[in-house]
């Protein structure tokens, strides 16, 4: 009875009656590759390259917090070196206002080169992000705890090299504290991001 009841129900293309199972094969539905799965190449290009810029912000946002969490608990100061990166790239770039020693900038200039510093930290957290994201594929058989210590490393790299080459910062003059807590905030970050 009950085949005679899907045999009907298939012919005449209804439902079976409650109860009954319908036992038609049914058609695989249509499914179209992701941009991830390299669809289009342009696509995949942007897919990975937002991807990489989200987890960029992500991580910049998660050390933001972890700094001010450390200043807050702490009552440690702001540090001086995003200022210093910042008057040291515009006096590579003649910007006559920006270039002046401490001592004889105006508020107003000190205020400037602050933003500046805090932009070059989004632009460092932005642009590993972006490295990641365009790497990202051709390194994902590594498990993503290796990843965000490689990924911790290039932005050490990116930003406290950076410094130490522009003569901003020794790393041989760290105490062992200092660079743990470097390397803690690095990894931090980038756990957030592999």
């Amino acid at each position: 009875m009950t085949r005679l009841l899907s045999a009907r129900a298939a012919i005449c293309g209804v439902s079976p009656p409650n109860g009954i199972a319908d036992r038609r094969p049914r058609p695989k539905p249509f499914r179209e590759k992701s941009c991830a799965e390299g669809n289009n190449p342009h696509m995949s290009l942007f897919w990975n390259l937002s991807h990489g810029l989200l987890a960029g912000a992500t991580g910049t946002a998660a050390l933001n917090a972890l700094t001010y969490a450390d200043m807050a608990k702490g009552g440690r100061p702001a540090s001086e070196l995003p200022i210093k990166m910042a008057a040291t790239f515009a006096s590579m770039l003649d910007l006559s206002e920006f270039s002046k020693p401490a001592a004889e900038r105006s508020e107003k200039d000190t205020n400037r080169l602050t933003g500046l510093g805090a932009l070059l930290g989004y632009a460092n957290g932005f642009g590993v992000g972006a490295f990641l994201g365009m790497v990202r594929p051709s390194i994902r058989q590594l498990p993503c705890f290796w990843v965000g210590l490689l990924l911790a490393g290039v932005t050490l790299a990116a930003s406290e090299g950076t410094a130490s080459a522009l003569g901003q910062t020794d790393p041989r003059e760290w105490s062992a504290s200092d660079w743990l807590e470097i390397s803690c905030r690095a990894a931090s970050m980038d756990g957030q991001r592999a």
